[in-house]
């Protein structure tokens, strides 16, 4: 009885277990097919996100293409129509060239000057000069009493040098750069300015002392500056009462420099400071006579 009992006992216990064993099974079977099924989805899914994604940068590198080419088309069109709109319209204007950044003569400009009949008496490149207050004392040969003046007297010095061919103390500012002859009847000066780095140590006051230089012997003063200049002077140049390009380095930016120094004033460029792109231009009207 005893082991019939003991027998019977584990009988009841195998089929208990079979049972959990069989719901367990039951349960799972399901589970997996919903897991399989949800991969399933989900990689569908990333296909067609990754196939709308290869057809969007498709669409985006065609777009891109397109609008080089037509950027292409548009420099080649100023380019060629440059020389016409400026020939001649700067005759007997005598021009010095200042440019607070450069180290190179900035050919674009000066070339453009010259097509539009300019004469370009010099070009005068400070890109090296150190303003530094060490900078400064290495390049002062002169005893500037105060040190605070220096970097204003430079401004000053540089101008009248220009004008007057006095370069007794510009030649010892070892580090700027000059083209053509100092000296000689200017009528219009053409200063290239903003700041590469807003913390370098080139004084904003530098600009200011040139303009006001040169205004004070009644000779215009045209403040330029590139498109994309880290820091923008155009503020301070309008200030002054001067012409202002902020877009010097594109073709219309030329073209309006070309108008204002021809006799149009104003704020041109593509920037907040500015009030237009161009000054009005007057092309002409040509009379075919047949």
């Amino acid at each position: 009885m005893f082991i019939n009992l003991k027998y019977h006992l584990a009988s009841l216990v195998a089929v208990f277990l079979a049972l959990g064993l069989g719901m367990l099974i039951g349960c799972a079977v399901p589970w997996e097919d919903s897991l399989a099924n949800s991969q399933s989805q989900l990689t569908t899914s990333l296909e067609s996100q990754l196939d709308q994604l290869k057809k969007n940068n498709q669409s985006l590198r065609s777009r891109i293409g397109s609008l080089e080419m037509q950027n292409n088309i548009q420099v080649k069109f100023e380019r060629q129509v440059l020389p016409t709109l400026v020939s001649d319209r700067l005759k007997d204007r005598n021009i010095a060239v200042i440019d607070i950044n450069g180290v190179a003569a900035p050919a674009e400009l000066t070339g453009t000057l010259k097509a539009a009949g300019a004469d370009i008496h010099s070009v005068t490149l400070l890109g090296e000069l150190d303003f530094s207050p060490e900078g400064i004392s290495r390049a002062d040969g002169n005893n500037w009493a105060v040190e605070t003046e220096k970097s204003l007297r430079i401004g000053r010095e540089i101008s009248r040098a220009v004008l007057t061919g006095d370069t007794a103390i510009v030649d010892v500012l070892a580090p700027i750069k000059k083209e053509g002859l100092y000296g000689g009847r200017l009528t219009d000066v053409v200063l290239i300015g903003g700041r590469r780095d807003s913390g370098e140590s080139r004084p904003k006051s530098l600009d200011g002392d040139i303009i006001d230089y040169f205004l004070s012997q009644n000779i215009n003063v045209f403040g330029v500056e590139e498109s994309c200049i880290p820091v923008s002077l155009m503020n301070l140049y309008q200030g002054k009462k001067i012409t202002t390009i902020d877009n010097i380095d594109t073709v219309p930016g030329l073209v309006a420099l070309v108008y204002a120094i021809e006799g149009r004033p104003g704020s041109y460029g593509i920037k907040s400071t500015a009030k237009k792109i161009l000054p009005d231009i007057d092309y002409g009207v040509v009379v075919n006579a047949r």
